[in-house]
This record gives C-alpha cells, structure tokens and sequence, in this order.
C-alpha cells in the first residue's frame, strides 16, 4: 500500500531527524551520517529499507560518494516530491522556542539534504513555520495565515516565487482547494488535497510524519 509505505518512511526519517538535533543540535553532517546508516540498512528501520523516491536515492547515493551534504539534494524541478516534507516536522517541534528565520533556515537545510529544489524548500520551511504557530496554540486556519505571512516578510528571489504559487494553491485555508505543497512539473502541488485537507494535515501531523 503506497500510503501505509509513506506513512512508514515518514515515521523513520522523523524520528532519524528528531534524534539528531536532540542529540547533536542542528548538524546537518550528523543527519547525513544517520541517513547514510539508514540507506545502508544499519539504523533507523526494523526490517530491510524499501520503497525510497528516486529523488531521496539519488540524494543519498551522491552523499555516500562525498558530495557535501549540502548539495546533495536534487534541484531540479522534477525532483520535487513530498520526501522532505514527509520527516520534517522534527525541526519545528525541537526549534518550537526559535525565532521563524531559524525555523525557516533549519526546514531548508534539512530538506536540501535531499530535495534542494525551492519549490520543496519553501513547503518545508512553511510547513515548519505552521506547526510551530500550532504549538503556540493557534488554531489550524490561523496557524497557516501566521506562517504564511511570516515566511513571505522572509522570502526573495526564487523563494518568493514559490511562495507566491503555493499561496495560490491555499488561499482561505477554510474554502480553496489545493494540493499537495511539493509536486512536480504539470502537478505543481502535486493533486488530490482541497483546503480543508491541509487544515487537517496541520491539525494532524500524523498523517505525513506518524
């Protein structure tokens, strides 16, 4: 089932990521490392590795090869997926006492280290932001205004260009329809997800990152 296998992959990479930073901080190295032990089967899963994107693969492939970790992630637009956006939720509930450009800079680097194109930066980025207006006690509708509006006094370049299309896919979180935040060239936000889903899915982050 492809949405017991990405619920799977999120549960893993979340925790992968959770761990690092509460055992390392923000250490993009240490996450690479960790994935690396995962990728090979060593870390992280109770039974063999299956089911990774080709994005993630490609990612991890030229990490094990030395590729700095920075750099690792594909950039192209048709290497946008939901791969990042499915373990990063970590990031916002460690960095829930951060101020939003570090909420912000971590979601980005995080998801560079597989998925660096800034249509998948920019999800994750608002997506961190959202949780973390959650945390503070907003209800789901506000909480995607506040990062919204928070990552757009932020954002410039190719960033604001992304943000712009993704705001074209929410507007009122309670009426427009949308779809998902990091899809691919023809799906721009990937498909199937109205509004009132993403409420959800930032009410119940579960549903990405179990």
């Amino acid at each position: 089932m492809p949405e017991l296998a990405d619920r799977l992959k999120g549960a893993v990479w979340g925790h992968l990521v959770g761990d690092s930073m509460l055992s390392a901080g923000f250490d993009l190295e240490d996450q690479g490392k960790r994935a690396l032990r995962w990728f090979g089967g060593k870390g992280y899963a109770s039974g063999p590795v299956f089911d990774i994107g080709n994005t993630t693969s490609a990612a991890l492939d030229r990490l094990k090869h030395g590729v700095p970790v920075a750099e690792c992630g594909g950039a192209a637009e048709t290497d946008n997926g939901n791969g990042s956006l499915m373990r990063i939720l970590p990031v916002a509930l460690v960095d829930r006492d951060a101020e939003d450009d570090v909420i912000v800079s971590h979601a980005m680097a995080a998801s560079a280290l597989t998925h660096r194109h800034p249509r998948s930066l920019v999800a994750c980025a608002v997506y961190c932001l959202a949780a973390s207006w959650l945390l503070q006690g907003e209800p789901p509708a506000q909480a995607l205004r506040q990062a919204l509006e928070s990552f757009r006094i932020m954002a410039s370049g190719p960033y604001a260009a992304e943000l712009a299309n993704l705001e074209g896919y929410t507007g009122e979180p309670e009426a427009v329809t949308c779809s998902t935040p990091c899809g691919r060239p023809g799906r721009p936000f990937g498909g199937g997800w109205s509004g009132r889903d993403l409420l959800g899915l930032l009410g119940d982050p579960g549903r990405l990152a179990p």
